[in-house]
């Protein structure tokens, strides 16, 4: 399929979501990810779904009939939206660095800005500001003082569930950038060539707010290509669930506390580990 046919192919996909009535509704979601290919029936009641750009040597996973559904029937609630900004102009007047170095979301007609890179992520909306600071997520009502990310994070294997996901509540969100501080005019990037893709993502990685116990830790594997971490987080007495979007854990009672996020550096690589 060349460019210009998936182009045509998307604007199809794009035009059947704005058909979809709200509440959400469960089975055109359904086949639309059947016809976008991130869902293939492997024999009955058994499914192939895809985990596009997932750092896995194993970017396809089987799910059965259960579980399928009980990830889509759990999408909608998984979500707590905050606002944006009214416009694009107001929104680059409240982001702290150079222009230059965010992407611009407009999502439900309001705007939001991302910087990220590795461990350095930020999502600023209109009185929330979510971002990562040694290790630990964190929510402030303003853009945090001498917060510094190194340019534009391109082309990183991360799943594309979420990205998806969102396509529901707003099949039309669109991604700008500015080229330097001088350029007043913003660009609009395509997420087709993937490097943009992950900032939709992480939009939506900020939206999501939801916690996962022992029996539903599986719908993980829809968002993570690996799930170890979380899966020992929930083997210790004093936790209970996990809610990998907002870096917090609950015990038995309720209550919820922080956990950190860190890279470990091994000679051939790294990995990111959680400690609570």
């Amino acid at each position: 399929m060349n460019h210009a046919d998936k182009s045509n192919h998307y604007a199809r996909i794009r035009r059947e979501l704005l058909n979809i009535k709200y509440p959400f509704d469960k089975q055109q979601f359904l086949s639309y990810l059947k016809k976008s290919g991130k869902i293939r029936e492997y024999d009955e009641r058994q499914f192939l779904y895809s985990l596009q750009n997932a750092r896995s040597a194993h970017p396809i996973i089987k799910i059965n009939d259960f579980q399928l559904n009980q990830w889509l029937d759990h999408i909608e609630g998984s979500y707590r939206f905050f606002d944006g900004f009214k416009t694009l102009e107001e929104c680059v007047k409240h982001a702290l660095m150079p222009k230059s170095k965010y992407v611009f979301i407009r999502f439900k007609n309001q705007y939001y800005a991302e910087a990220y890179k590795g461990l350095k992520q930020l999502v600023m909306g209109k009185d929330e500001v979510h971002f990562i600071e040694d290790g630990y997520f964190k929510v402030e009502k303003t853009h945090p003082d001498n917060y510094e990310v190194k340019g534009r994070l391109r082309k990183i294997e991360i799943a594309d569930t979420i990205y998806h996901e969102l396509k529901m509540f707003d099949p039309d969100m669109t991604a700008y950038i500015f080229k330097s501080v001088r350029h007043d005019e913003p660009i609009e990037v395509s997420e087709m060539t993937n490097d943009y893709l992950h900032y939709y993502i992480l939009l939506g990685i900020r939206f999501k707010d939801f916690y996962y116990s022992k029996k539903n830790i599986p719908l993980l594997k829809f968002y993570f290509s690996y799930t170890g971490n979380y899966e020992q987080l929930l083997k210790r007495k004093d936790v209970k669930s996990v809610n990998p979007f907002a870096w917090r854990v609950k015990n038995a009672s309720g209550d919820s506390r922080p956990y950190q996020t860190v890279y470990v550096y091994q000679p051939y690589g790294g990995f990111y580990s959680i400690r609570l």
